[in-house]
């Protein structure tokens, strides 16, 4: 719009030297500024955010290609420079166009200039030296399309590198995701559960809220492996996993902790919620349907649950939490122990 208006204020200026016709000068100014205004609100308004393209790229070049044809018919004395601005709205292709649409609008405006050369030659040979259009033509179908080629080229790199960073993005969310997630069943890892683990004790020390932390261990999981092989093993770990993320509440971070080991990590709750948690989540590992992938494999587990008490490390509460699940185990397994 600096631009336009830039434009405006030097036509003018013309028309004040009798250089130009303030009729036509008139004319073009009021198709100029009403362009501008209407792509203006357009843009601010929204509107255009429904359209394919909502910064209207292609119809702004379009209209202010169109508007330098005019302004080449009234402005003979200075119709070179005009040149000079048509390259200059092709190279804003670059910034939004796709590179064909680049080249096409290179070609319209030969199109435009070269109907406006062969009106003024035509009307006013006068003004418009046919031989010099001639030459003017030459010059604009030397540099025009190789203009528009250059923002096609640039535009490309735009979109290589826009699609290079798409591409940057997802690899790091890869990466990301196999850092933090275990591979086999899609829960955080040891790492990064000890990283939440570690950020709830923290909480639960500023706040005073109850936090309790279980490690639950498939029973018999070597047999399973020995019996049916480590696919089948590997399907256990899966559904285990997969079942107790249905049954768990959202706030509960629920992580492979190693082997067949799991670790559940209960904020605000104190060791009779705890308990509850893990009886539903054990009457849920007993319905037949959740073991429908691996159903000769069904196993039980046992559970060992310890309050996290201020004052004490993560690692002996960690300590107290094993003891549970192996009193649990030394008792006949499918149980939940308390420390």
């Amino acid at each position: 719009m600096a631009l336009y208006l830039f434009c405006l204020v030097a036509e003018w200026i013309g028309v004040s030297l009798n250089l130009v016709d303030a009729t036509q000068s008139l004319w073009l100014t009021i198709v100029a500024l009403g362009g501008e205004v209407a792509f203006y609100v357009l843009l601010r308004s929204g509107i255009s955010r429904r359209w394919p393209d909502p910064t209207l790229s292609l119809p702004q070049m379009v209209f202010a290609i169109t508007l330098l044809g005019a302004a080449y018919l009234i402005n003979p004395q200075v119709r070179g420079e005009l040149l000079m601005l048509a390259a200059l709205v092709l190279e804003f292709g670059a910034f939004q166009l796709p590179p064909r649409r680049c080249r096409d609008l290179g070609w319209f405006a030969v199109a435009v200039f070269g109907v406006a050369m062969a009106i003024g030659a035509t009307v006013s040979p006068d003004r418009f030296d046919p031989r010099i259009e001639v030459f003017q033509f030459a010059l604009m179908l030397a540099f025009l399309p190789v203009i528009a080629g250059i923002a096609g080229k640039l535009s490309q790199m735009r979109l290589d590198q826009k699609q290079q960073r798409r591409q940057l993005r997802d690899a790091l969310k890869q990466v990301q995701i196999l850092a933090t997630r275990d591979e086999l069943t899609g829960l955080p890892n040891r790492r990064h559960a000890l990283e939440l683990i570690e950020r709830e004790t923290a909480r639960t020390c500023r706040s005073g809220a109850p936090l309790c932390v279980a490690i639950l261990d498939l029973d018999h999981f070597k047999r399973i492996n020995d019996t049916f092989g480590h696919g089948v093993g590997d399907e256990v770990l899966r559904t285990f996993g997969r079942e107790g993320r249905l049954v768990l509440r959202a706030d509960n971070i629920f992580a492979r902790w190693g082997g067949e080991e799991f670790i559940l990590v209960m904020p605000d709750s104190t060791l009779i919620d705890a308990q509850t948690i893990v009886r539903r989540l054990r009457e849920h590992m007993a319905s037949p349907e959740c073991w429908a992938s691996c159903l000769r494999a069904r196993t039980t587990f046992s559970a060992g649950i310890a309050e996290f008490l201020v004052g004490e490390t993560l690692d002996e509460t960690f300590i107290r939490a094993d003891a549970a699940l192996y009193e649990a185990k030394k008792l006949g397994r499918d149980l939940t122990m308390t420390a």
